[in-house]
């Protein structure tokens, strides 16, 4: 009526279908209702994407459909590489690619990357292409298909190249695998070069998605030793601290207060979430108080069933909440540690 929109990515009615394709009836039921609840309020809590229109929406699918908000979030990266002064027939080639890559055209990188391989074998040998190749693959965002040409298209001689294992280690670090990014920088460490770009911040980062804090804090200090950045290591320090002695939100506490409607989605820190609920609890159990009294059965068991499923779904939303807060915190941190130490091209 107002001509707004659902400010959630699906819409609270798509995920309702969604939900119910999914679960059993009084599980969809809950979560529904928790949705709901949470509707268009603390987007600071969400991963934020914008549709064709232009509109900035929460993105928010079902734990069921993890690939679909994947694929919701997605964008294109832009990815570089070195220029280099070709002094034979081999660096020109490279350099072709390279200025390929730089142009952002990803596809016919890989494609001229693929000709050189596969028609003279002295390409074989050679780790910038086996770079630039994994580039590509983050470039169109293809991150899982850049890994196995990692795992099983590289040979092993190639693979163990510094280049190869950071770049590598830079895509498990996308996909959210954090023990192989660590893996793969503490190899690429071992065999790092000075005129390469040190993988230590980048560890550094991956230690603390661990909560590795103490590798966190030696790995900041191996890079202090390295490139002497010393406000870089002081802030990346003091995130790393504030980070270590956070006090996180229980998740099984925030569920206990639910019993209270609102009361557990306040304790998550999100108050807008709490008044709806405590609001929307209220109104129904009225419905249905009122709808029993004057002997309207058939509407109170329908209300009734509203009633309990908002108040179960505001006691698991509750406790959903606790772990967004959590996220948020550790998700903020971490995105603040990456200004000081980014990913180095």
């Amino acid at each position: 009526m107002l001509r707004s929109r659902c400010q959630m990515h699906p819409t609270c009615s798509r995920y309702g279908m969604m939900v119910f394709e999914d679960y059993l009836f009084p599980v969809a039921m809950t979560m529904m209702a928790d949705r709901m609840i949470r509707c268009g309020n603390h987007r600071e809590f969400y991963h934020q994407v914008t549709l064709g229109d232009g509109s900035l929406q929460m993105l928010d699918f079902p734990p069921s459909r993890p690939e679909a908000a994947k694929l919701a979030g997605f964008s294109l990266r832009n990815v570089a590489t070195e220029t280099i002064v070709p002094d034979d027939s081999v660096s020109r080639a490279i350099q072709f690619t390279n200025r390929l890559v730089n142009s952002h055209c990803y596809a016919s990188a890989m494609l001229e990357i693929d000709r050189l391989l596969y028609y003279d074998t002295s390409f074989v040998h050679e780790p910038a292409l086996y770079v630039n190749k994994l580039r590509c693959y983050e470039g169109l965002g293809q991150y899982s298909d850049g890994l196995l040409f990692f795992e099983s298209g590289i040979p092993a001689r190639q693979k163990s190249d510094y280049k190869v294992l950071y770049t590598a280690a830079h895509l498990y670090d996308l996909v959210g695998d954090s023990r192989k990014a660590i893996a793969c920088f503490e190899a690429s460490a071992l065999c790092w070069d000075s005129n390469e770009a040190h993988p230590f911040g980048e560890l550094a980062v991956a230690y603390t998605k661990e909560s590795m804090f103490d590798k966190a804090r030696a790995s900041l200090e191996k890079k202090l030793s390295v490139d002497g950045n010393l406000q870089a290591f002081v802030s990346s320090k003091t995130v790393v601290e504030r980070l270590e002695s956070v006090r996180y939100k229980n998740p099984t506490v925030a569920m206990l207060l639910g019993i209270v409607p609102g009361a557990g989605y306040l304790y998550a820190g999100q108050p807008g979430s709490a008044l709806t609920s405590l609001l929307v609890n209220a109104a129904l159990a009225y419905a249905a108080y009122t709808s029993f009294k004057t002997d309207n059965y058939g509407l109170g068991i329908v209300v009734g069933l509203f009633s309990a499923s908002f108040y179960i779904g505001n006691i698991a939303g509750s406790g959903n909440g606790a772990s967004r807060y959590n996220e948020r915190l550790k998700r903020d941190a971490i995105n603040e540690l990456r200004i000081f130490n980014p990913f180095i091209y």
